[in-house]
């Protein structure tokens, strides 16, 4: 029988100098996970000097990169979880591809992952999206002026 293992660290980790690239921690990640619920029971604020000596294989002149690496994993893991449960919920990505001139998408809007506004996931409830100057324009409800660029990231539209 097979097990879904996260693989075993191939020894101390070493910053590769690039920290749009989170994998270079997944190796750390379950250790790291677990870490962090420990630190949630005991209400404690994860700061990198609390998980200094936690991480086998964490140790050195990297370790601040590879914490900071590790958060943004764990929560690029979290939008990839919550943006599968939101498809599966009827939403379907959307670009400016799917949008003619005139034309008035209508929905559930979620922007998720990279972008303007940040990494992570903002949902804006009962909202419109058009198409802008050429660019993905939303609208919250109650609205008529005054929305935002949809810049970056992922846009989901779960249809009213």
């Amino acid at each position: 029988m097979m097990t879904d293992r996260t693989p075993e660290p191939a020894g101390p980790f070493r910053f590769d100098g690039d920290y749009g690239n989170p994998e270079q921690v997944r190796p750390y990640l379950e250790v790291f996970l677990r870490r962090r619920e420990e630190l949630d029971e005991a209400a404690l604020y994860p700061d990198n000097d609390i998980f200094r000596g936690h991480i086998p294989g964490i140790e050195g002149p990297d370790d601040s990169a590879a914490f900071w690496l590790l958060r943004l994993l764990a929560d690029l893991d979290e939008i990839a979880a919550r943006r599968e449960e939101f498809i599966a919920s009827g939403a379907r990505e959307v670009t400016i591809a799917d949008l003619a001139p005139g034309q008035v998408l209508r929905g559930t809007v979620v922007q998720c992952g990279f972008h303007r506004r940040g990494t992570g996931w903002v949902r804006f409830d009962s909202a419109r999206v058009r198409l802008e100057r050429g660019r993905m324009f939303l609208l919250e409800k109650g609205r008529r002026t005054h929305g935002r660029w949809l810049v970056g990231g992922t846009v989901l539209l779960r249809s009213a």
